[in-house]
C-alpha cells in the first residue's frame, strides 16, 4: 500500500506519482497488462483411445486450462498446465474410447476458444473395431492461396453430406516457402481453423518445411508446432525422434518417414527402426507416408539423377515395406495427382518395370475392373498402391506418364480414404467437387493380419456405477483425519491427503475395489493403475501401500478400522495395518485426471488379490512428512467418470480361454426420456453378457454417434421440428457387438416463443464499433477536486485516502421490448492486482464523467456526502464483489440484487445512474483500464443475458 502524505499540496503530487508508478508497473510487469489474446487457435495431436493433446498459443505467458465434457454446455472436467507459457500443450488422460468430448481452452478466468458445437474431439476406438476410419489427405498444401482455399472448400462441401475425417494427414511442404512459424500460421492455422479444432493432424516433413527445421536436432518451426510420438505413445515401436515415427488407430498402422534429410541408407537408424516397427505390428492395415514420391512423372521426375531423396526412398525403403505387406504409400512433392496400379517389387527407374511387377493392372474400382485384393494375413509382396497427392495447393509441369500409374491428373485436389474392417476405399476429390479417381483394396476374410493369440490380453476397469458396467458398486473409500480422530468420512465426496495441515495433523485416504468376481481365475496381471480426478493439486508426493486388515467405509476413522476394531497404530500406521512396500507414488502436480501406474510390488499385490480374494483390503495413500495437501474426488462424487478408477490388463497364461464369440443381449426398452427443440434424451435397459458388457453405441439415423458406458444419453445440437430415429447396441469386453435394439423415432419440438439473447456493451467495440455509451471515472480523496474522467485507468483503494470508481453503460435502446435479465456481469482488464475485495453499489445521483470528483457529482451539484457515500448518492445493497487476485481479464458476476438493479434500468431508463465500486476499509489497491484505454477489448464491458416472452 502506498500511503498518502498528509499535506493537501503534496497529496496531488503523491497521487500523480502513484499513477505514474502504476503505469510503469503495468508496462514492465511480466504478467500481461492487456487482454489475453489467442494467437493460434486450438488444434489436436496424438489421439489415443484414452487420451489426446490439445495445443494453442497465447500472446502472453499464462497457465493454460482445457475444460471438457460430454456436451458443449457441460464442460465439467478440466486439466491445467503446470507451467506458464505462450505455447500450450495440454494432455487429457483417462478418457473413454471412441467418445466425443467437447472442450474449451483458456485460463482459470477466461475462455479463449471453444464451448461450442464445433469444438470437440473424438477419442480413438479400441483396436480392430468394425468402425470406419476416415482420412483426409493434403499434399503440398502450404501455398496460402486460392488454390488451397478451393481444395479446402471442396472438402467442407463434401462434409455437408458425409461424416468428417477422423484425422488429417499432411504430406509435407505444409507451409511455403520456408516453413517458418509465420508461414505455418497463414498456410495451415488460418487456412483450416474449423478443421483443426476437431480433427487431429499428423504430418511429415517436406523440403520447404525443412528450410527452417532440422531433423537431427528436432528444432525449428515444424518440430515446434507438432507433437509426434517419439516413444510409441500412440502404439507402434518407439523411434526416439519426431522426424520419423509410427502410430496405431483402430485397425491401421501408420508410418511417417523423413525423406528430406534423415539418413536414408539401408543400415541407417531410420531403416533399422522401420524394419523392427513393421515386425512388431499386428494391425490389419499398414499405411506409410513421406514427402518425396518413389514414382512420379509430375513436376519432379523420379527417374532424374537430381532426385536423390526419391531414388533412395524407392531403392532402400520400398523393399522393407513390401516385405512387411504394406498396403498403401502416400507422398507429395510433385504437384499433381498420380495413382499406381497394384504393384510389387519395382525398385528402379521407370524403364526397369516388368509385367511381373504389376499384380493387377485394372482400375481397382468395385464398379469397374474390381477392387484390388490381397490376403488378410500379413504376407510379403502381395501388392501395394502408391499415390502422389501433391496438388492441394498448386499444379506443376511434367509428362505424367510413369508406367506404374493407372491414373495421372494435373488437377488440384485432396484425397479421402475410408477403411472399415477388411476394406479400404479411396478417392481423389477435386477442387470443383468432382471425383475423377476411385479405387478400393479388399482383403480376403475379415480376420486381422495376425490372428488373436490363444492367450490374449484383456483390459478391465473398476469405477462405481460406470465400469466394468453401470451396475458395479464395488468401490469403498474414505479419508481419515488426525485432527478429528473419531470422525468418519466414508460418505464424503472427496478424498484428502496431507502430512501437515498446518497444525501437525495428517490426512490419509483408503480405497478398495472388489475385483474377484470380474476377472477369471488363473490369469497373470500385466499392468495396473489407478486414476483420480484431482481438484486440489500439490507439490508433494504421497505413497501407496497395501492395507493388511479389514476396514469398514462407513465406520473407519483415524483411530479405528471399524466399530469393533481399532488400528494397531492410529492412522493405520502399524505393521499389522499396512505393508511397508511402496506400490506407487501419487504426484498430483496438476488438477484434472491423474493416472498412477503400480510398480512391480503393486502388480504382485493385485495378483495376490486375485489369487486370494480374502487378502484384498485395498490401499492407503499417505505421507506424514509431506506438507502440501492433495485432494481428489471419491466414489460418492456425483460425476461417475471422476470417481476413483482401478484399471487392469491381464493375460490368461495357465488356462487360455476359448475365443469369446458370444455377443451381449440386445438393449431392451429403448425409450425417450426428454425432448426439446434441439435435444433428445434416451434411456434403455442394461444388456447382459457371458463375460461383461463394456459399452453401448448409440445410432442416429443408422449412423453411430457415440460410444458410452452408461444406459442413458442426451443427443444435443439437433434441428427443431425434425424426426430422428435411434437404435442402440451393446459391446462386450471381447468387442462382440449385439444386434441393434428396436428403433424409436423422436420428433424434436417447436422452439419456444421465448427468445433469448446476450447483449454486450463496450465503447468502440460492442454491440458495434459505433457504441460510445460508457462513462467512467475514478474519484480520489487525496485530491478531492480533481477530475479523472479522461484517465485511461480506473483505481480502487480504501486506506486513509480512499479511491473509488464510477461506471455507467447506456443500455436502454439495445434490448428488445420486454426483455427480462437472467444474468449480468462486467469484465475489466486488471493491471494492478489486490488481495482485498471491493463492492459494487448502484448510484442514485446523476454525475458527469468529465466533471465528477471526490466532492462533486458534476459542476452543478455536490455529492450528499463526499466520495458519493451518502444515502442519496448510492444504494446500500451490494450488487457484486471484485476480487482482483490476478492480472488480466476479470469477470464479475452480479448477484440477484444486481440483476434486479439492471432490470430497473431497462424498465425505467431514467433510473440508470450506473455503479460505484469502493471499500473504505481496504488498503490494497486495484487498477484496471477505463473506457479511454487504447485497446478496445480492454475497456470495461457489461454483459447481459436476457429472454423475452
Amino acid at each position: 500500500m502506498l500511503h498518502a502524505p498528509s499535506s493537501l499540496a503534496y497529496r496531488f503530487i503523491w497521487l500523480n506519482h502513484r499513477l505514474i508508478l502504476l503505469f510503469f508497473i503495468a508496462l514492465t510487469s511480466t504478467t500481461p497488462a492487456t487482454a489475453l489474446d489467442l494467437e493460434r487457435a486450438p488444434y489436436l495431436q496424438q489421439p489415443t483411445s484414452s487420451s489426446i493433446i490439445i495445443r494453442w498459443r497465447t500472446d502472453s505467458n499464462v497457465q493454460g486450462v482445457v475444460r471438457y465434457g460430454d456436451t458443449a454446455t457441460n464442460l465439467s472436467q478440466s486439466v491445467t498446465s503446470s507451467t506458464s507459457t505462450t505455447e500450450h500443450s495440454v494432455q487429457i488422460n483417462g478418457l473413454s474410447a471412441n467418445t466425443r468430448y467437447y472442450y474449451s481452452v483458456g485460463t482459470d478466468s477466461q475462455t479463449l476458444a471453444g464451448a461450442s458445437a464445433d469444438y470437440f474431439f473424438t477419442t480413438a476406438p479400441a483396436t480392430n473395431t468394425s468402425l470406419t476410419t476416415k482420412l483426409w489427405i493434403l499434399g503440398d498444401s502450404g501455398t496460402n492461396n486460392n488454390n488451397a482455399r478451393d481444395v479446402r472448400d471442396a472438402y467442407l462441401t463434401y462434409l455437408s453430406n458425409n461424416s468428417k475425417a477422423d484425422m488429417l494427414l499432411m504430406l509435407g511442404d505444409n507451409a511455403y516457402d520456408d516453413g517458418t512459424d509465420t508461414q505455418y500460421q497463414s498456410a495451415m492455422f488460418d487456412m483450416y481453423p474449423t478443421v483443426l479444432r476437431n480433427t487431429p493432424v499428423w504430418a511429415t516433413i517436406g523440403n520447404h518445411d525443412g528450410q527452417s527445421a532440422d531433423s537431427a536436432t528436432e528444432s525449428g518451426a515444424y518440430y515446434d508446432i507438432f507433437t509426434f510420438p517419439r516413444a510409441a505413445e500412440v502404439g507402434g515401436t518407439a523411434s526416439g525422434t519426431e522426424a520419423y515415427y509410427s502410430f496405431d488407430y483402430n485397425n491401421i498402422h501408420f508410418i511417417s518417414l523423413d525423406s528430406h534429410e534423415t539418413d536414408r541408407s539401408t543400415n541407417g537408424a531410420m531403416a533399422t527402426w522401420l524394419t523392427q516397427d513393421l515386425a512388431d505390428t499386428t494391425q490389419q492395415w499398414i499405411i506409410a507416408f513421406w514427402h518425396h514420391p518413389p514414382y512420379s512423372k509430375g513436376s519432379h521426375d523420379s527417374d532424374s539423377s537430381d532426385e536423390e531423396q526419391t531414388t533412395e526412398m524407392r531403392n532402400n525403403f520400398l523393399p522393407i515395406l513390401e516385405e512387411a505387406g504394406v498396403d498403401l504409400v502416400l507422398s507429395g512433392h510433385s504437384h499433381s495427382y498420380e495413382r499406381s496400379k497394384f504393384i510389387d517389387g519395382h525398385y528402379g527407374n521407370s524403364s526397369s518395370l516388368q509385367d511381373s511387377m504389376i499384380l493387377n493392372a485394372g482400375d481397382g474400382n468395385s464398379t469397374g475392373d474390381g477392387a484390388y485384393t490381397k490376403q488378410a494375413t500379413k504376407t510379403p509382396h502381395k501388392g501395394t498402391v502408391y499415390v502422389v497427392a501433391g496438388s492441394s495447393g498448386q499444379l506443376g509441369p511434367g509428362t505424367l506418364d510413369h508406367p506404374v500409374m493407372y491414373k495421372s491428373l494435373r488437377n488440384l485436389g485432396s484425397m479421402i480414404i475410408d477403411i472399415k474392417d477388411n476394406r479400404l476405399d479411396a478417392f481423389f476429390l477435386r477442387e470443383n467437387g468432382s471425383i475423377p479417381d476411385t479405387f478400393s483394396i479388399v482383403k480376403s476374410g475379415t480376420t486381422p493380419d495376425n490372428p488373436t493369440p490363444d492367450n490374449p490380453t484383456t483390459n478391465i476397469s473398476f469405477q462405481n456405477d460406470n465400469l466394468p458396467n453401470t451396475n458395479y458398486n464395488g468401490t469403498s473409500d474414505a479419508y481419515i483425519a488426525q485432527a478429528n480422530t473419531n470422525n468418519n468420512q466414508g460418505s464424503a465426496t472427496d478424498l484428502l491427503l496431507d502430512g501437515d495441515d498446518g497444525n501437525g495433523n495428517d490426512l490419509a485416504s483408503l480405497i478398495r475395489w472388489e475385483i474377484a468376481n470380474f476377472v477369471p481365475t488363473g490369469v497373470t496381471i500385466e499392468s495396473a493403475s489407478v486414476t483420480f480426478d484431482v481438484f486440489n493439486s500439490s507439490g508433494s508426493s504421497y505413497e501407496i501401500y497395501a492395507l493388511k486388515r479389514a476396514w469398514n467405509e462407513s465406520q473407519v476413522t483415524w483411530n479405528q478400522a471399524d466399530d469393533n476394531n481399532n488400528w494397531q497404530s492410529a492412522g493405520a500406521e502399524g505393521t499389522n495395518d499396512r505393508d511397508t512396500q511402496v506400490l506407487g507414488t501419487v504426484n498430483a502436480n496438476n488438477t484434472g485426471s491423474l493416472t498412477i501406474n503400480f510398480n512391480t510390488a503393486g502388480l504382485a499385490v493385485v495378483q495376490q488379490w486375485l489369487n486370494d480374494p480374502s487378502s484384498n483390503y485395498g490401499i492407503i495413500i499417505a505421507n506424514s512428512s509431506s506438507s502440501d495437501g492433495a485432494d481428489f474426488y471419491s466414489s460418492e462424487f456425483s460425476t461417475v467418470t471422476s470417481r476413483p478408477k482401478l484399471s487392469l490388463r491381464y493375460r490368461n497364461t495357465t488356462n487360455p480361454p476359448t475365443t469369446d464369440n458370444e455377443p451381449p443381449t440386445i438393449p431392451a426398452n429403448l425409450r425417450e426420456t426428454g425432448v426439446t427443440s434441439n435435444s433428445v434424451s434416451l434411456s434403455w435397459n442394461a444388456s447382459t453378457d457371458n463375460v461383461a458388457v463394456q459399452s453401448y453405441r448409440v445410432y442416429r439415423d443408422s449412423t453411430a454417434i457415440t460410444t458410452i458406458t452408461n444406459t442413458s444419453y442426451t443427443d444435443n445440437n439437433l434441428t427443431a421440428n425434425t424426426a430422428y430415429t435411434y437404435t442402440v447396441d451393446a459391446i462386450d469386453t471381447s468387442n462382440n457387438a449385439s444386434a441393434q435394439s428396436s428403433p424409436i423415432t423422436v420428433n424434436t419440438t417447436t422452439p419456444s416463443t421465448q427468445d433469448t439473447g446476450t447483449a454486450k456493451f463496450q465503447n468502440g467495440n460492442l454491440p458495434d464499433s459505433s457504441y460510445n455509451g460508457t462513462n467512467d471515472a475514478y474519484i480520489a480523496q487525496a485530491d478531492p477536486d480533481n477530475n479523472q474522467g479522461n484517465a485511461s485507468d480506473l483505481l480502487l483503494d480504501g486506506d486513509g485516502n480512499g479511491i473509488a470508481s464510477l461506471i455507467r453503460w447506456e443500455i436502454a435502446n439495445a434490448l428488445p421490448s420486454g426483455a427480462i435479465i437472467d444474468s449480468a456481469s462486467i469484465t475489466v482488464q486488471v493491471f494492478n492486482t489486490s488481495g482485498a475485495s471491493y463492492e459494487i453499489y448502484a448510484l442514485k445521483h446523476t454525475w458527469t464523467d468529465i466533471q465528477t470528483t471526490w466532492n462533486q457529482a458534476d459542476n452543478s451539484s455536490n455529492w450528499q456526502s463526499v466520495g458519493a457515500e451518502g444515502d442519496n448518492d448510492r444504494g446500500s445493497q451490494v450488487l457484486g464483489s471484485i476480487n482482483a487476485n490476478n492480472s488480466g481479464s476479470l469477470a464479475i458476476t452480479f448477484n440477484a440484487a444486481g440483476v434486479t438493479a439492471i432490470q430497473q434500468w431497462i424498465d425505467n431508463p431514467s433510473s440508470n445512474y450506473g455503479i460505484i465500486i469502493a471499500n473504505a476499509s481496504h488498503g490494497d489497491g486495484v487498477g484496471f483500464y477505463s473506457s479511454e484505454f487504447d485497446t478496445l477489448s480492454s475497456r470495461p464491458m457489461l454483459s447481459l443475458d436476457y429472454h423475452t416472452n
